[in-house]
C-alpha cells in the first residue's frame, strides 16, 4: 500500500473530526442527562421522605391534641388512655427526623403531658441526636424515666425539680445548663459534657459518668452517690467540690471514695421477733440468744437492704459482705442459707454455710 500523503491525511482527519466531536458531544449530553435525572429522583425522593416525615409529624400533633382535649379532665389517672398516648409517640418519634423529635418532646411538655407521674410516658422514646437550647429549653417538675438522649445538645437549659431515671446521656452536651434540685438515677452519663453548667442541690446515684467533663462547673451541695467516676475531669480549684460529697464511688484517678457499711441487723435482740420459726415452738429466744427446743426446726428472715446502692463496688470486685455466728451446741447440725434477691425478685446468687 502506497503511503498516504500529507494532503490526504489531512484530508482524512478533517473528514472524521466532525462525526467524531458529534459522538463525544451525544455521550457528554447523555452522561449528563443521566446524572440531572438521577439527582432530581433523589432529590424527588428526599422531598417524598420529608413530607411524609411532615404528615406523621402533623397527624400526631392533632391526634394527640384533640385525645387530650376529649379526656383533660380524668387524663394524667387513666392508665389506658396514658397508654394510648405513650404508643403513639413511640411509634411516631420512630419515623422522625432529629428535628421534628425535637418539637414532639416540647410539644409533650408544654400540653403538660411530662409530669411527676412515675409511669413516664416516654419509657423507651428515641431522642438521639436532637438540639434544644435557651427559651425552649425549661423543664420543671418533670420525671424522665427509661428516655435515651444519646449525643443530644441541651445548652443554656435549665432543669428544676428534674427525675432522671436509666436515661441514656451518653456523649450528650448539656454545658451552660442549670441543673437545680436535678436528680440522676441508674443514668448512662459516660464522656458528657457539663462545661461551664451550674448543679446544685442535686443528687447522682447508681450512675455512671466515666470521661464526664466536669471542668469549670459551679458544684454546689451535690451528692454522688455510688456512681462511677473513672476518668472524669474537674476543675483544678480545690473549692469546687468542697460543699459537695462523694460516698460509695470509684474516683476519676480508680480509687475508691470513703464508704458507707451497711448494718443488716442493727439491733439483735429486737430482731429476733421478726424470726418465722417452723415449727412455731421449735425455738424460743432467752438473752439474745436462740433455743432450739426441736431438731429440723427451720427458721427465715427477709431482710431489705439496698445492694444495689452498692452496684459500683460489687462489679469492681470490692465488696465484702461479713456474717457472723456463735453457737454452742451439742449433737446438733446448724445450716445457714443466705438467698441474695434482684430487684425483680429473682435469686441472684445463694450461699449455704
Amino acid at each position: 500500500m502506497t503511503q498516504l500523503t500529507k494532503f490526504q491525511l489531512i484530508k482524512l482527519i478533517t473528514s472524521c473530526a466532525l462525526p467524531l466531536a458529534v459522538a463525544i458531544f451525544t455521550l457528554v449530553t447523555t452522561l449528563q442527562n443521566r446524572q440531572i435525572a438521577l439527582q432530581n429522583r433523589e432529590q424527588d425522593l428526599l422531598e417524598s421522605e420529608d413530607d411524609q416525615r411532615q404528615s406523621f409529624f402533623v397527624n400526631y400533633i392533632n391526634d394527640i391534641s384533640r385525645f387530650r382535649d376529649q379526656n383533660i379532665e380524668n387524663l394524667t389517672n387513666n392508665y389506658n388512655k396514658l397508654l394510648y398516648i405513650r404508643t403513639k409517640t413511640l411509634t411516631t418519634l420512630r419515623k422522625l427526623d432529629n428535628e421534628r423529635k425535637k418539637y414532639i418532646l416540647l410539644f409533650l411538655k408544654e400540653s403538660s403531658l411530662l409530669s411527676e407521674d412515675e409511669q413516664s410516658l416516654l419509657v423507651g422514646a428515641d431522642f438521639n441526636g436532637i438540639s434544644i437550647n435557651h427559651n425552649d429549653c425549661v423543664f420543671k417538675n418533670i420525671i424522665f424515666s427509661g428516655v435515651y438522649f444519646q449525643q443530644v445538645s441541651f445548652r443554656n437549659c435549665l432543669f428544676e425539680n428534674v427525675t432522671f431515671r436509666q436515661v441514656d446521656f451518653h456523649q450528650a452536651i448539656l454545658s451552660h445548663s442549670i441543673f437545680y434540685l436535678t436528680y440522676f438515677i441508674s443514668c448512662r452519663m459516660d464522656y458528657v459534657n457539663f462545661q461551664e453548667a451550674v448543679i446544685s442541690e442535686s443528687y447522682f446515684n447508681s450512675s455512671s459518668l466515666s470521661y464526664t467533663d466536669f471542668r469549670q462547673v459551679k458544684i454546689d451541695f451535690v451528692k454522688f452517690y455510688n456512681v462511677n467516676l473513672t476518668k472524669a475531669s474537674f476543675s483544678d480549684n480545690p473549692t469546687q467540690m468542697q460543699y459537695s460529697l462523694i460516698r460509695n464511688s470509684l474516683l476519676p484517678n480508680g480509687t475508691f471514695s470513703p464508704i458507707d457499711n451497711i448494718d443488716i441487723v442493727s439491733n439483735l435482740c429486737t430482731s429476733f421477733e421478726k424470726w418465722s420459726p417452723i415449727p412455731i415452738d421449735g425455738i424460743k429466744v432467752h438473752n439474745c440468744t436462740f433455743i432450739i427446743n426441736i431438731s429440723n426446726t427451720t427458721i427465715a428472715r427477709y431482710i431489705r437492704r439496698p445492694f444495689i446502692d452498692r452496684s459500683v463496688l460489687i462489679d469492681a470486685k470490692q465488696a465484702d459482705f461479713l456474717f457472723e455466728l456463735k453457737q454452742k451446741y451439742m449433737m446438733m447440725y446448724v445450716s445457714i442459707i443466705i438467698y441474695f434477691v434482684g430487684v425483680e425478685h429473682g435469686v441472684f446468687e445463694t450461699q449455704q454455710f
